[in-house]
C-alpha cells in the first residue's frame, strides 16, 4: 500500500474538522475510508505537529463541527453568535441550564440599558399628544 501525500493527508484532516463523515471525506479527497480511519487515528497519537496544540480537545472540535453540520451553521454564524452571547453575558444576561431561553441574572440591567431609549419616547409622545 502506498503512502498518502502529506498535502492529501492535511486535506482529510480539514475535511473531518468540517464535521464531515468518514464517508463524505473519502469522497471528496479521493481516498479509501480506511485511509482517512488511519489519518485520523494518526492525529489523535500526535503524528501531526500542526495539530499539537488541539490534541486535547480533538474530540470537542470535532463534536461542534458535527452539530454545527447537523443544525446548518456555518462558521461566520456561529462566531455572530458567540458575540451575541459575550454581549449578553455583559449585559448580565445568563442562559438558563436547559438552554432554552435567557433568565436575567440582575432583573434591572436591561431594564437600566434600556430606560433611556424608553424615556425618550415616552418624551416625544408627551410632546406630540
Amino acid at each position: 500500500m502506498r503512502e498518502i501525500p502529506l498535502k492529501k493527508r492535511m486535506e482529510v484532516l480539514g475535511l473531518y474538522f468540517e464535521g464531515l463523515s468518514y464517508d463524505e471525506i473519502s469522497r471528496k479527497a479521493k481516498v479509501s475510508k480506511g485511509s482517512v480511519v488511519n489519518v485520523v487515528r494518526e492525529l489523535r497519537e500526535g503524528k501531526y505537529p500542526e495539530f499539537e496544540d488541539l490534541l486535547e480537545i480533538v474530540d470537542e472540535l470535532r463534536s461542534l463541527a458535527v452539530e454545527m453540520n447537523k443544525n446548518k451553521i456555518s462558521v461566520a454564524q456561529a462566531v455572530l453568535g458567540i458575540k451575541f452571547y459575550e454581549k449578553l453575558q455583559k449585559l448580565g444576561i445568563k442562559s438558563t441550564s436547559a438552554g432554552v431561553g435567557f433568565i436575567h441574572k440582575r432583573p434591572s440591567t436591561l431594564e437600566r440599558w434600556t430606560s433611556p431609549f424608553l424615556a425618550k419616547e415616552r418624551m416625544n409622545r408627551l410632546n406630540f399628544m
